[in-house]
């Protein structure tokens, strides 16, 4: 499992928002010493408990899914904006500058959110619902895969395999291998994030 980085989001270490809406627990971020406003990337997931603004990240392209509650509706204060984010793990993409405020449709609910540098990444969020079987070529770009629930078997070129469980997750911060991707099970769902570069 070369270059695998094995997960669990658990063990992620959590931290309240400034504003008191809710708190994040950082996955990834890219590079690793990199400060809360000057990375490449970051992935986290975000616990939303209160209506509350989005942090504004200029520069940076954004991409969020609901995985667990039953969502909210996102309006910016041009009323430019505004969005319904209540259907499960699909993406909604949208710049970092957007000005944003959130108000919750039924209940505390969580998002996995994907910060990205513009023009140095750009992010392709996939949905991944059982019955899943889909191979994957080598790429040289960040990979990440996250399983909401279920199982996920990911089998590597080399004959290794990769099991992931509700609450794991999976990054290759590069030189992801060829691999399929297997669920035979129908609880099974799961999100991929491919953070493509310039050169990829």
């Amino acid at each position: 499992m070369a270059n695998a980085e094995l997960i669990r989001l658990a063990l992620c270490p959590s931290m309240a928002w400034r504003n008191g809406g809710g708190s994040m627990r950082l996955v990834a971020t890219h590079p690793l010493d990199g400060g809360a406003d000057d990375f490449d990337w970051r992935i986290s997931v975000a616990e939303v408990a209160k209506d509350s603004p989005f942090s504004a990240f200029p520069g940076y392209d954004r991409c969020i899914a609901l995985i667990s509650g039953n969502g909210m509706t996102l309006e910016s204060g041009d009323l430019d904006l505004n969005h319904r984010l209540d259907n499960p793990m699909q993406p909604f993409y949208f710049a970092g500058e957007t000005r944003i405020h959130a108000r919750l449709i039924d209940g505390p609910m969580q998002n996995l959110s994907v910060l990205a540098r513009r023009g140095s990444h750009w992010i392709t969020l996939t949905p991944l619902a059982s019955p899943t079987r889909l191979q994957l070529a080598a790429r040289k770009a960040p990979l990440f895969i996250q399983c909401l629930s279920g199982e996920l078997q990911i089998d590597l070129h080399d004959h290794e395999s990769i099991h992931l469980l509700s609450g794991e997750l999976v990054l290759w911060r590069s030189d992801s291998p060829d691999m399929h991707l297997i669920s035979h099970s129908d609880k099974t769902k799961a999100l991929m994030v491919d953070l493509g570069t310039q050169s990829t």
